[in-house]
């Protein structure tokens, strides 16, 4: 007995979810219907109690979409968007037919796609933007805010692209100069000159007689 009525309440909840998913698909396509007579209000309510009847990904993404439509044609920007990414949300494969995607409706929908790629919520826009499509010539809030570069540091000092490296600089000057002022070298210097002075004093020394005297005046030493 149980068991029976277990198999029969599993009977009758499958029953039911195909009820409630083609009674959502129902309303879908009278709201549709209503849309393409211009009858908005009617399609709007359709819409909601398609909704409300189904929980199903796919269905909701197609209610949704057509929700944003329909928004769009009543001048509901903002509102059109965010239907569009909640059913993105539902299902990131949905698109707008070629004859709807025209226009400005097909806008706010690559918008809706730019927001969903950037992984901003519904929330976040209405908080952020909540004005962002009010005017006629509306733009995109993804494209407002563009990422800048960050400041550069200057405490770093870095140089300009194509500047010479500040730092190869410094080290190539003080290595000119610590070879001039290398005590070494002067002193090397100081030897080389010393020694050219002894050999020209010997050599204008090796001609004169040795009794000579600086006068000129040669000594003559008595024999012995």
């Amino acid at each position: 007995m149980t068991r029976t009525a277990s198999l029969f309440t599993l009977v009758f909840l499958l029953f039911t979810g195909a009820a409630f998913a083609d009674d959502a698909r129902s309303l879908l396509t009278q709201a549709i219907v209503a849309f393409g007579q211009n009858d908005l209000d009617t399609a709007t309510e359709l819409l909601a109690r398609a909704e409300s009847s189904t929980s199903e990904p796919d269905d909701l993404a197609l209610i949704l979409r057509q929700r944003g439509i329909v928004q769009e044609v009543r001048g509901e920007r903002k509102d059109a968007v965010l239907s569009f990414m909640r059913a993105l949300y539902f299902s990131e494969t949905i698109t707008l037919s070629e004859k709807e995607h025209g226009g400005q409706v097909g806008r706010l929908f690559d918008c809706a796609k730019a927001l969903h790629r950037e992984g901003i919520k519904t929330n976040a826009v209405t908080a952020r933007w909540p004005k962002a499509f009010d005017e006629a010539d509306w733009v995109c809030p993804v494209t407002l805010a563009p990422f800048a570069d960050p400041p550069r540091d200057v405490s770093l000092n870095v140089p300009p692209p194509g500047a010479p490296d500040p730092a190869l600089t410094a080290t190539a000057e003080p290595e000119e100069r610590s070879v001039l002022s290398s005590p070494w070298l002067w002193v090397a210097v100081g030897v080389v000159a010393a020694g050219a002075a002894t050999i020209a004093i010997v050599s204008l020394n090796a001609d004169e007689d040795p009794y000579g005297g600086t006068t000129g005046v040669t000594l003559q030493l008595p024999n012995e």
